[in-house]
């Protein structure tokens, strides 16, 4: 089975715990993108636990992308536009 990318909606508490969490397992889990209204919280998460300044390894792409998550077409433009196709990621 191939890596699946992953698309994170929120940039609070619960997503950076996700993030760090699919980072960890990025062995069977692909790509990580985070949006969010708030574009400093995606990238503070990045950072913090992401980063390739970081002590654990994360071999894929993660990328921070502002969004007003209310907004059903500008999200669906997210997952259809801004992550790499499921099928590039094996």
């Amino acid at each position: 089975m191939g890596q699946k990318n992953i698309l994170m909606i929120g940039a609070g508490g619960v997503a950076h715990v996700a993030a760090h969490k699919a980072a960890m397992h990025n062995d069977m889990l692909g790509d990580i993108c985070i949006a969010s209204r708030t574009l400093a919280k995606c990238e503070a998460i990045i950072d913090s636990e992401i980063s390739p300044q970081s002590s654990q390894s994360f071999d894929g792409n993660i990328q921070a992308l502002k969004t007003e998550l209310d907004n059903a077409s500008a999200t669906i433009h997210i997952r259809a536009n801004k992550l790499p196709s499921e099928s590039s990621a094996s």
